[in-house]
């Protein structure tokens, strides 16, 4: 019994690694075929839109990296990541923009940038999916879903999304947030970014 058990384990690793290897490399090569696009900033804006002091304010995110690998016929093997440099949120209001920065907002002398990771994308009606992400913001992230629409035609491609997210949560303005008017105690992005599609 002593020589059977020791066989029995190398015959089935013998038959389990080949077939795990063929399962593993197979969903590495169905992502790698996901058709890449490459964002043109030029074209593209990232806004957000808050409270504060009683006003509303609206600024842009200047810098940022978006990675997309997506096939609207495969969007389950899609991935999209971006990174934002929260620092270089603009209002054109320099007094907003400085305290903007500040521990209480976005910190951004701790938590430079943002960052949201894909987990997992389906299709939600006509050029409309959903989005399931990690987003890292201030230090805390959480699990949130982000409606986004695709438009694409002879390669050129069209993402629109926005996110709402809780102050609170994130710990932005969280004094201040639900106090006045313009203050609901969210944060919105805006992403309206124009692509290209480099498999074409």
């Amino acid at each position: 019994m002593t020589r059977v058990v020791p066989r029995l384990r190398r015959f089935v690793a013998r038959l389990l690694v080949p077939t795990l290897a063929g399962f593993v490399g197979g969903a590495i090569a169905s992502r790698a075929d996901a058709q890449e696009w490459a964002v043109n900033k030029a074209k593209s804006r990232i806004t957000f839109h808050l409270g504060a002091n009683g006003q509303a304010i609206e600024g842009t995110f200047s810098s940022y990296k978006v990675e997309i690998r997506f096939d609207a016929e495969d969007p389950a093997n899609g991935e999209i990541n971006a990174v934002i440099d929260v620092a270089s949120a603009r209002t054109q209001q320099p007094q907003v923009d400085a305290f903007l920065q500040t521990p209480d907002w976005f910190n951004t002398a701790a938590y430079p940038t943002a960052r949201l990771a894909s987990v997992s994308i389906s299709e939600d009606g006509a050029d409309s999916y959903k989005m399931e992400g990690d987003l890292t913001l201030k230090g805390v992230t959480e699990r949130i879903t982000v409606p986004f629409k695709l438009e694409s035609e002879g390669g050129e491609g069209q993402i629109q999304a926005e996110i709402t997210l809780s102050r609170r949560a994130f710990g932005i303005g969280a004094a201040e947030a639900g106090a006045g008017p313009n203050l609901d105690g969210t944060m919105r992005i805006s992403i309206d970014l124009h692509a290209k599609n480099m498999d074409n």
